[in-house]
């Protein structure tokens, strides 16, 4: 029976592999436009208005930008996701922001606290926040540059950030392909297609 299941998932792998990466809510024919938080389409398909202003998150230069229309307002370095799990990616995609929290905020998960939570994957419970801080508020990790998080954007101009957005306001994240040979978030992805 071990066998018979090991072999199930290998194969199962083997042809969530074979799948194209950039499938998305668009490829399967669900909504284009932002939804109330959740990656609606195609990143690199985004257009803004040119009065528009937004957030882009640049995953390969780890930078997020504030913009408005296609001008960039200011470029803050972050970090993101590890990608070594599902919940611990960040997804590339068009999303809405969906929620603010300003408070010094406890994540009993992680043991840290951050300020300038500004979520906009409610799929995965992603945003921008602090560097995670101690109890006292001292700064725990200030790395920026690299692909460390839990899936947030940490940056340290949270603050910054908090202020720019607004609910409702676009976010966009591109630039995660080819990141990493990790297959679970193509396997999840793919797994909850088939249900």
């Amino acid at each position: 029976l071990a066998r018979a299941l090991a072999a199930f998932l290998l194969a199962l792998a083997l042809l969530v592999a074979a799948l194209p990466a950039s499938a998305s809510r668009l490829d399967r024919g669900e909504a284009a436009a932002p939804l109330a938080g959740g990656a609606a389409s195609d990143p690199a398909a985004y257009l803004p208005r040119p009065d528009e202003r937004w957030l882009e998150v640049d995953l390969a230069l780890h930078e997020v930008l504030l913009r408005a229309g296609s001008q960039v307002v200011r470029r803050v370095p972050a970090a993101t996701g590890r990608n070594d799990r599902p919940e611990t990616t960040t997804y590339p995609g068009t999303y809405s922001i969906y929620r603010k929290v300003p408070d010094f905020t406890y994540l009993p998960d992680q043991g840290v606290y951050i300020r300038h939570w500004v979520g906009f994957d409610p799929e995965w419970y992603n945003g921008f926040h602090s560097f995670p801080l101690d109890e006292w508020g001292a700064v725990v990790d200030d790395r920026v540059g690299i692909d460390i998080t839990n899936g947030c954007i940490r940056t340290g101009s949270s603050a910054d950030v908090y202020a720019f957005a607004e609910l409702g306001m676009t976010v966009v994240v591109r630039g995660g392909e080819g990141r990493s040979p990790f297959i679970w978030p193509r396997l999840h992805r793919w797994l909850l297609r088939a249900v």
